[in-house]
């Protein structure tokens, strides 16, 4: 079952990732790690869910250094921003979620 934007916002690391983003525009798995304190695992769960969500997606970075993969970087989708003070936001939200 895919998460509505509202339920996935509601768990604290999600809630900070996407804050994050939201000042950063994007950042790599290691930033995020590294930003909200938790084990990479545990920020590739939250980062499928959501993308799963529709809130956040993965591009390869410009930067391509070494051998190996290109390194994912994470923004929120267009036109998605973390709601604040306006209640006007999140009346769309869970008008969206329901």
């Amino acid at each position: 079952m895919v998460m509505t934007p509202l339920e996935a916002i509601a768990d604290p690391v999600r809630l900070k990732i996407v804050r994050l983003l939201s000042e950063r525009g994007t950042a790599t798995l290691e930033q995020l790690t590294e930003a909200v304190g938790a084990h990479l695992n545990t920020v590739r769960t939250h980062l499928k869910a959501l993308e799963e969500a529709g809130l956040l997606f993965r591009a390869d970075s410009d930067v391509h250094e070494g051998p190996g993969r290109p390194q994912q970087t994470w923004r929120l989708r267009e036109g998605w921003s973390v709601p604040t003070n306006d209640f006007r936001k999140l009346a769309e939200i869970l008008r969206a979620s329901s």
